[in-house]
């Protein structure tokens, strides 16, 4: 079957990055090779000492891989959310409403300006895309059922925000 409306182009947005939290990443990262690089006061044993070190190369790999791996694809009828090792795979005709919060709970973001993704009937995910607005208008392109809804959010059966 060959259907005549083509696929939507798959549309990457990068996460927002707060200013704080790069600063909180660069203090984790050189305190990670400050400690590689430092004998301890008190002599260990090569193999305790050569574990820590994997530890803490480890620790710092991770926290590069979420920083610079952290970014949102909207492809098809899926919403797919990137953080490091951390993958999500949303439909977008589950989402139910997208609002924006400040919330400091973990998530995909890497910003405090972020957007609470409500899916199924008890799931949720913030992200933080850089182009908000671009974001919301292509997500709602591809579910015409979220509507524009007050507070600059997305709502399933929303009357217009006009």
């Amino acid at each position: 079957m060959n259907d005549s409306t083509p696929a939507p182009t798959p549309l990457r947005f990068a996460s927002r990055r707060d200013w704080w939290l790069g600063s909180l990443f660069l203090a984790c990262e050189a305190l990670v090779l400050w400690a590689l690089f430092v004998e301890p006061n008190q002599p260990l044993s090569p193999p305790i000492t050569a574990g820590i070190r994997v530890v803490l190369v480890g620790i710092g790999l991770f926290a590069a891989w979420v920083w610079f791996g952290t970014h949102y694809i909207l492809q098809d009828d899926r919403l797919l959310v990137r953080s490091g090792p951390f993958r999500h795979d949303i439909t977008i005709d589950s989402i139910i409403r997208v609002e924006p919060t400040r919330s400091l709970l973990s998530s995909a973001a890497l910003s405090r300006d972020r957007l609470d993704i409500r899916y199924n009937r008890f799931n949720f995910i913030m992200i933080s895309p850089a182009n908000r607005a671009g974001f919301l208008r292509e997500l709602s392109a591809r579910s015409p059922g979220l509507k524009p809804a007050a507070g600059g959010g997305l709502r399933r059966g929303a009357r217009s925000a006009d």
